[in-house]
């Protein structure tokens, strides 16, 4: 709004809205006001002749169409179609299709209002009168314009892959209430998208109503008996991949990830194992499909929040499927199955994961894709997760010994000298390091490779507190039976935590007791 006449910073704003609109991790849509609403417009119609800044404003308008709250604020602005309809005059062919996505996304009523919008996609209009009925707009306040609410309406996970930074391409999935189908804007529009019999059915329940449990029953019986290829479906595994991606957006929020995979509020938590048990059948039937694998690894992670869920993943073949998948060359899929795996592990024994062959994954994964810092994170975590099930057991330490034994603690420490400014890498490294020392029979192994990369990444991080605590418990295992030649610069480090961490007592704690062995 500061910036309105502006046209390279409109651009650059606009560009930034459009990443920013779509939270990638937690599958979420950003709410619009009515007042930012109206400078994105404004903005519109103060470079009508600059397409790229027409573009960029176009594709951040379509990112909010996925909330139905916000469908409802852009339907009720009189003059949206109007300014969408003035810059597809003006560009022509311009915007790749994404103005006619926006214009069918709106609700039905606006549609009606304005003739022509979806089969007219070069018609003039003029812009003296455009511009006419927009003089009289109010302007937004400042504290309006700075304002950015998140939303809790999940996005279906096929579009993650779309939204990439710096790139603002369309969405892939796309609602369309006229013609009641989920279909894709990709150019292949033969492709088979249809979910069930009436698809518009069930993407209009989850935009309205969230993750109510009729809606997740219809997907799990859409997903076991319509779409199965074993009963000869057709087109099964494009349906799969927009169903298993609905049952990942609902996952995305807390509201529907609850309904989902909380159980009815009476400790029955059958649905919830159903669909556990479905989407790694979903692994088994299509593992060579990137989208199902990846959207399937994330619901397994989300339910792993839940501690029968867990055993459920572990029992129904999941830590098999994790383990093949953390196999694979794409990094994507390696990073997403890791990540799964940690929070699972938690729910099988040593010897499920032995027979899984968990440990092995995990190295495996670390030593193919070196390069790839969420790789190495999650590997790192993956180590500290099952490493920490010897703990628990509290019988021997046959998964460090096995994990270090491959080799393990060796690659952690190359991927914390390699990521050394990746304070997430120290943290996980670190405490995955701690815990393979802490047996005696694997202690000075683990010391002497990775004790210098302990040092490094906690005198990168010196005011992490988690980095720090980590550390300050690694040195304390190390000195026990690692060598002497790292003491005295480990010494300056310690003092100087101490000092920045003086006022936080577990941390002197832990410093004082490293200080003293």
């Amino acid at each position: 709004w500061l910036h309105l006449n502006n046209p390279a910073l409109s651009q650059m704003g606009l560009a930034a809205l459009c990443n920013i609109t779509i939270k990638r991790e937690y599958k979420e849509v950003l709410r619009i006001s009515e007042d930012e609403l109206e400078i994105v417009l404004q903005v519109m119609l103060a470079h009508r002749n600059i397409r790229v800044v027409q573009s960029n404003a176009i594709q951040a308008l379509k990112n909010f169409t996925f909330s139905q709250s916000n469908l409802e604020v852009l339907g009720k602005d009189e003059h949206l179609v109007d300014t969408v309809l003035a810059a597809r005059s003006v560009h022509r062919q311009g915007f790749q299709g994404r103005d006619e996505e926006l214009l069918m996304s709106l609700p039905p009523w606006q549609r009606k209002t304005t003739s022509g919008i979806c089969s007219n996609r070069t018609g003039h209009l003029d812009d003296s009168s455009l511009g006419k009925s927009r003089s009289n707009f109010s302007l937004p306040s400042s504290a309006a314009a700075a304002r950015s609410r998140p939303g809790a309406v999940a996005v279906p996970s096929s579009e993650e892959s779309s939204v990439k930074k710096g790139n603002n391409t369309s969405l892939q999935l796309s609602y369309n209430s006229e013609l009641g189908s989920a279909y894709s804007h990709s150019g292949d529009e033969s492709r088979p998208g249809a979910v069930m019999g009436n698809p518009s059915l069930l993407q209009d329940k989850i935009l309205h109503f969230g993750g109510s449990r009729d809606v997740a029953d219809r997907i799990m019986q859409f997903i076991a008996v319509e779409a199965d290829p074993r009963n000869g479906a057709d087109g099964s595994k494009y349906s799969v991949e927009v169903a298993v991606g609905m049952l990942r957006s609902m996952c995305g929020a807390y509201h529907t990830k609850m309904e989902l995979l909380g159980g009815d509020g009476t400790g029955d938590m059958c649905q919830a194992k159903k669909v556990v048990k479905t989407i790694v059948a979903q692994m088994t039937l299509y593992p060579n499909n990137d989208r199902i694998v990846e959207d399937s690894c994330a619901i397994l992670r989300e339910s792993a929040e839940f501690d029968l869920l867990r055993r459920t993943v572990c029992r129904c073949g999941g830590l098999d499927q994790l383990a093949d998948v953390a196999g694979s060359q794409n990094g994507l899929l390696a990073s997403a199955a890791l990540r799964a795996l940690s929070a699972v592990v938690s729910g099988a024994t040593s010897s499920d994961l032995l027979s899984s062959r968990a440990c092995e994954a995990v190295v495996g994964a670390m030593e193919l894709h070196p390069d790839d810092v969420a790789v190495q994170v999650w590997g790192a975590n993956a180590t500290w997760s099952l490493s920490a099930v010897d703990d628990v057991e509290k019988v021997d330490d046959v998964l460090k010994e096995l994990l270090v034994g491959l080799g393990c603690a060796d690659l952690i420490a190359r991927a914390m000298d390699r990521f050394v400014a990746c304070e997430t890498m120290q943290e996980k490294g670190i405490g995955a390091v701690w815990s393979l020392a802490r047996p005696a029979k694997t202690k000075r192994r683990v010391g002497s490779a990775a004790v210098g990369s302990v040092i490094n990444g906690l005198a990168a991080f010196p005011s992490s507190c988690q980095v720090v605590a980590n550390g300050l418990g690694c040195l304390k295992c190390f000195s026990i039976d690692s060598g002497t030649g790292w003491f005295d610069e480990a010494i300056e480090l310690v003092y100087s935590c101490l000092w920045l961490h003086l006022n936080n007592p577990a941390l002197s704690q832990m410093g004082l007791a490293a200080l003293c062995n």
